[in-house]
């Protein structure tokens, strides 16, 4: 069994106006969920003869040149834009499980597909001018492929844990970046390869740190207002970058929960790691992402 600290890339792919439209639908719609190792899309949208989901599509992609949305019962159109063509279907009215999104920049080489055939069954397809990232599912069988300018590499395993523990880290890095640009969230697979009560501590500059991080909680200024999550609760926390590597100050960090994953501003500068030779402070600036292994049972929430 692969065992991997999953890395998660906010904006490091620069946004087109489908990504950031395509976000935007489908933070209201559907949420990526892990079930016996396998990928789960599951949606709110209910059996409402399809005209929740149309209306959500009409107001997040307003230029569409194609918008097209069916369901069991029926189906809504609009065309005329000069945007992209929007393909949505939804079997059963979503009750079942059964999915279908297939967004397409006319005349160019931007495409995102995420169909769901059943629960358990699933492909997912993402395509830019140098990129395309592909993931499917069936029950046994789990693939993932990755191209980029720079590389290529094929996952598989049995689950989605193996298969993404089965490509290098550049590679699992631009699968999760590109599934974030398009679809707003990421499945985490909570693990990490830092040992229980210690944490991996990623540099920009490559390095790799495994210790003890010394902090109780973690301040996150948020839109929304001040968080303060326990370190026990914490799963990951990632720095933004901006293209090129670059640090992205004022940029939004993601702190990965138990329970949930808030986005903000981290109140600290810099973070103290316990290592067997001594105390090094390391400054936030030169972080990429911090994973935290499994907490001692001295550190669970209610120890």
């Amino acid at each position: 069994m692969h065992t991997i600290a999953v890395v998660i890339a906010l904006a490091a792919i620069p946004q087109t106006e489908l990504s950031k439209q395509s976000r935007d639908f489908f933070s209201k719609v559907i949420e990526f969920k892990l079930k016996g190792g396998l990928l789960y899309v599951e949606s709110d949208a209910k059996a409402s003869g399809g005209s929740e989901v149309y209306q959500l599509a009409h107001s997040s992609f307003p230029g569409a040149g194609r918008l097209y949305v069916r369901s069991q019962y029926s189906s809504s159109s609009r065309s005329g834009g000069s945007g992209p063509s929007i393909d949505i279907r939804f079997e059963a009215g979503g009750a079942s499980g059964n999915f279908r999104f297939e967004l397409q920049v006319p005349g160019t080489a931007e495409y995102a597909l995420l169909e769901q055939a059943s629960p358990g069954q699933l492909k997912l397809e993402i395509r830019r001018s140098s990129v395309k990232v592909s993931y499917s599912q069936a029950k046994g069988t789990c693939t993932l492929r990755v191209r980029t300018p720079e590389e290529s590499h094929a996952g598989r395993g049995r689950t989605f844990a193996d298969a993404l523990g089965d490509c290098p880290d550049t590679i699992q890095r631009a699968f999760l970046e590109a599934v974030e640009a398009y679809f707003d969230k990421v499945p985490f697979v909570a693990t990490s390869n830092a040992p229980p009560g210690k944490a991996l501590v990623r540099l920009r500059d490559g390095g790799v740190i495994v210790g003890e991080v010394r902090i109780e909680e973690v301040t996150l200024r948020t839109v929304y207002g001040e968080l303060s999550i326990p370190k026990a609760e914490i799963s990951q926390i990632v720095f933004p970058e901006l293209p090129g590597g670059a640090p992205a100050g004022g940029a939004e960090s993601l702190v990965v929960a138990r329970r949930f994953s808030p986005r903000g501003t981290i109140e600290l500068e810099s973070f103290e790691v316990i290592v067997p030779y001594g105390t090094l402070r390391i400054a936030v600036s030169d972080i990429r992402e911090v994973a935290f292994g499994k907490p001692l049972e001295a550190e669970k929430p209610g120890s």
